[in-house]
């Protein structure tokens, strides 16, 4: 908060209440970085059978073009109070918006490991591993400068296969 009448410097004075103020600011700042990937993957999948364990593993390698749009937004909410009840005055909002955009190449792989238990011949129980990396080419942040970064993602997958 700020009144116009500041004395001594930085300081509001309570005394002197004006029509210019009190002031209150709220800013704020949001980035919204966009990654659109196109491409293609190479792969390959093994699958054993041990009694009434499926085990099964995968294996994928992809290259994408990561089409980028970047979103910043400031706003800015500035609100005026009355010098003697505290009331809102005059209330102005404000809201920038600035977009850039860019191209990158991504390439990573995706490892995927799996095991079923079949209950019975039409029940089967799932778990699993997965590990995927974006080796480089992902834009984050709020600025152009990080739009080759790396993505690194794991996981747990659990599920039931019903054959009918």
């Amino acid at each position: 908060r700020f009144a116009s009448t500041i004395l001594p410097p930085g300081q509001p004075d309570p005394a002197n209440p004006n029509v210019n103020g009190p002031w209150e600011d709220f800013q704020t700042s949001e980035a919204l970085y966009y990654n659109q990937m196109f491409g293609g993957q190479l792969g390959a999948r093994l699958c054993n059978q041990f009694g009434h364990w499926l085990l099964s593993a995968e294996v994928r390698m992809f290259g994408l073009v990561n089409f980028q749009e970047l979103e910043n937004i400031e706003r800015l909410n500035r609100v005026r109070y009355t010098a003697l009840a505290g009331d809102v005055d005059l209330q102005l909002n404000t809201e920038t918006h600035t977009f850039a955009n860019n191209t990158q190449f991504v390439w990573g792989g995706e490892v995927r490991a799996e095991a079923a238990y079949e209950v019975t011949r039409d029940v089967s129980f799932r778990f699993g591993l997965l590990f995927i990396d974006l080796g480089q080419g992902i834009g984050r942040g709020n600025t152009l400068r990080f739009d080759n970064q790396d993505v690194v993602m794991t996981g747990l997958t659990a599920g039931l296969t019903i054959n009918r």
